[in-house]
């Protein structure tokens, strides 16, 4: 319950929060990205734990393995196409909060270039910055997707 709480504040909302807190701008747009990231990471590895069979358990520990042995053999093998979806959905949200988090006193940066072509009107380079941004976030998605893809252990026959 109070994860689900902390997951539907705005990350963007905790922007005076970081402003405040962390010494440079950096240290802040990473907390910012960090705080929007960590939820479909959070979230879908736990809903891949839930799922893992409690039979398997039963029998690993029948078997004699250790806690550790169990985390490398049964745990993380089970529920690691459900961390890399979180991952590939947290990039996702990082790469939508990266944006607006450049707002933040940097000078540079994607965030930065399109309030630039903003206050001065050029708006052919805003449209290119939009497009960039669009067609990084695509790539970043497909490579996501090509890892999970490669790492699955599940085969489609």
């Amino acid at each position: 319950m109070p994860f689900q709480f902390l997951r539907m504040i705005s990350p963007l909302s905790w922007m005076p929060i970081a402003v405040m807190v962390f010494a440079t701008w950096d240290g802040a747009i990473v907390f910012l990205i960090a705080v929007a990231a960590v939820w479909p990471i959070l979230f879908s590895t736990a809903a891949g734990l839930r799922r893992v069979d409690p039979d398997w358990f039963r029998v690993a520990r029948n078997l004699g393995a250790r806690p550790w042995h169990m985390l490398m053999t049964i745990i993380l093998p089970a529920i690691s196409q459900d961390i890399l979806t979180g991952i590939r959905l947290a990039l996702g949200v990082a790469w939508i909060v990266l944006v607006p988090a450049e707002y933040l006193g940097v000078t540079s940066g994607l965030g930065y270039s399109i309030n630039d072509a903003r206050d001065t009107l050029e708006y052919d380079r805003l449209a290119a910055t939009v497009l960039i941004i669009g067609v990084i976030g695509f790539v970043l998605d497909f490579a996501c997707q090509q890892a999970i893809a490669k790492l699955s252990w599940h085969r489609d026959d």
